[in-house]
């Protein structure tokens, strides 16, 4: 009797679809971590950019009003907004999320911070939004000084 083998046992397939199967789980789970990187760096480059807009309308306050009229708005008060008339109190902590004042982006909340010293005014442009239930910020900071 001569028994020519030909094609695949069951066996020799099962093996076969379960390393595909394998396989395939691994490439899915990557290109899912891939996209939700993907959205954190678009959100954070978003924020970045609004917490740069809160310098740079504290910029433009101190070129329009002087450093006095600056330094007399500063004692740890944060602000809402570059007018510098609305101040928030207190002055949100990052860890909690989602306090300030809403931007343009209703995803993000932005605070200006200034703090005072002899011849200088801190600020710290501070935006939290929240990421799948996780708070996030970032922020931006720089010094004006008397001269």
């Amino acid at each position: 009797m001569n028994h020519n083998k030909r094609g695949f046992s069951l066996i020799e397939t099962m093996v076969a679809m379960t390393i595909l199967a394998t396989i395939s789980v691994a490439i899915v789970s990557l290109v899912l971590s891939v996209i939700s990187l993907s959205n954190f760096a678009k959100l954070k480059n978003q924020a970045v950019g609004l917490s740069e807009e809160g310098i740079e309308q504290a910029r433009s306050y101190f070129q329009n009003n002087g450093f006095s009229q600056l330094n007399s708005l500063a004692n740890n008060k944060c602000y809402s907004d570059g007018t510098f008339q609305t101040q928030i109190n207190p002055c949100p902590d990052t860890a909690s999320c989602l306090q300030g004042i809403a931007t343009s982006n209703p995803l993000f909340y932005r605070s200006v911070w200034l703090t005072q010293s002899s011849n200088s005014v801190k600020v710290r442009s501070v935006v939290t939004w929240k990421d799948r239930n996780f708070c996030q910020y970032t922020e931006v900071g720089t010094y004006f000084y008397s001269y």
